[in-house]
C-alpha cells in the first residue's frame, strides 16, 4: 500500500490557494480605470460648440410615448377666473415632429383603438390644440394675435424649450457656472428688472448644460415680469445623423398667475431622424372632430 504524503497534502491545500492568490493580485486582478476628472470648457468653446449642434438640427421626426397631464377647471375651461379643481392625466402613443422655425407636430393616440385623444400643432402662421374626448375642445390662435398670452400650452415655446436655436445676437447675454452647471442666460428690454442684470433688463431664457456631457439639459422661459412660463428637462441623449439628441424630454407648461395652473408633456422618443423628408402636410391645419371651439384672438 501506497504511503500517504502529508507533506504533500499540506502543500496542495494551504500553499496552492496562497499561491493562486498572489498571481491574481500581480498579474490577473482587472484594474478600474481612473476617473477622467471633468472638463471645464471656456465660454466661448461652449457656445461655438451649442450653437454649432443647433444648426445641425434643422427638423426632427420621431414616434413617441407620451404622457400628458392638464389641470381642470370649475367652469370646464381654462378661463382667467375659473378655479383650479385638479388635473386629467393620459398616457399615449404617437409622433413628434418639428421643423424649424415654426413647424410642430405631437399627436397622441390610444392603442387599442388607434384613437387621436390629444394634438398639439403649429406653422408659420397658426398654433391650435385639441383634446379629447371628455374635454372635446379646440385651442387656436395666429402668431402675433391677442391670444398668444392666453393660450396655456404654446407650442412656439416648446420648440424654443428644446435648445435647438442658436444663442441670439441681437439680445444681452451673460455666463455663469453653478457648482454641476454651465448656464447661458438670455435678457429682455424692459419689464420688471431682474436683480443683479444690467441695464435693467429682465431675465428672458435660462439654458443649463451638464459639466460633463457640455449638453443642454435644461431650458427655463421667463415671462416680462420674470415669472417661469416654461420649464423642459432633456436627457438620455443618443446620437442621431451624427447629433446629439434628447430621448427622454419633460416640459412644464406653468400659468404666471396666483393660481399657477400647470401642464406637463413628457415625451419618450424612439426612431428618431434628422435627415427624413418632413412634408408640409404635416403641419396643415385640420379642423378637430370636438363639441367646442375657442378662437384665443376673437375678444
Amino acid at each position: 500500500m501506497k504511503r500517504f504524503d502529508l507533506r504533500r497534502l499540506w502543500r496542495i491545500v494551504v500553499l496552492g490557494p496562497l499561491a493562486l492568490s498572489v498571481a491574481f493580485v500581480l498579474g490577473g486582478c482587472p484594474q478600474t480605470p481612473p476617473v477622467k476628472p471633468t472638463e471645464i470648457l471656456p465660454r466661448e468653446t461652449l457656445a461655438a460648440n451649442y450653437n454649432a449642434r443647433a444648426e445641425a438640427i434643422q427638423k426632427l421626426w420621431s414616434k413617441c410615448h407620451i404622457e400628458i397631464r392638464i389641470p381642470t377647471f370649475e367652469s370646464g375651461q381654462p378661463t382667467a377666473d375659473a378655479r383650479v379643481t385638479g388635473s386629467k392625466s393620459y398616457a399615449l402613443d404617437g409622433n413628434f415632429i418639428f421643423r424649424k422655425p415654426h413647424d410642430l407636430y405631437l399627436e397622441g393616440r390610444t392603442l387599442l383603438p388607434p384613437t387621436p385623444v390629444f394634438g398639439l400643432f403649429s406653422n408659420s402662421e397658426k398654433y391650435w390644440l385639441w383634446v379629447k374626448p371628455d374635454v372635446s375642445t379646440e385651442w387656436s390662435g395666429s402668431y402675433g394675435g391677442p391670444g398668444a398670452s392666453k393660450f396655456f400650452m404654446r407650442p412656439d415655446r416648446l420648440l424654443e424649450a428644446l435648445a435647438v436655436f442658436p444663442l441670439p445676437t441681437d439680445v444681452a447675454a451673460g455666463f455663469r457656472r453653478d457648482d454641476s452647471r454651465d448656464v447661458f442666460f438670455l435678457l429682455c428690454p424692459g419689464g420688471t428688472p431682474a436683480p443683479g442684470r444690467p441695464g435693467g433688463s429682465c431675465l428672458a431664457e435660462e439654458i443649463y448644460l451638464n459639466r460633463g456631457t457640455h449638453l443642454p439639459e435644461e431650458v427655463r422661459l421667463y415671462n416680462a415680469a420674470g415669472d417661469p412660463v416654461i420649464v423642459s428637462t432633456l436627457g438620455d441623449y443618443t446620437e442621431v445623423d451624427g447629433q446629439q439628441v434628447p430621448r427622454h424630454i419633460v416640459a412644464r407648461f406653468i400659468e404666471p398667475s396666483s393660481r399657477r395652473a400647470e401642464s406637463t408633456v413628457t415625451l419618450e422618443l424612439s426612431n428618431l431622424s434628422l435627415t427624413k423628408e418632413v412634408k408640409d402636410a404635416a403641419f396643415q391645419y385640420r379642423a378637430a372632430d370636438v363639441d367646442r371651439r375657442v378662437d384665443l384672438d376673437a375678444k
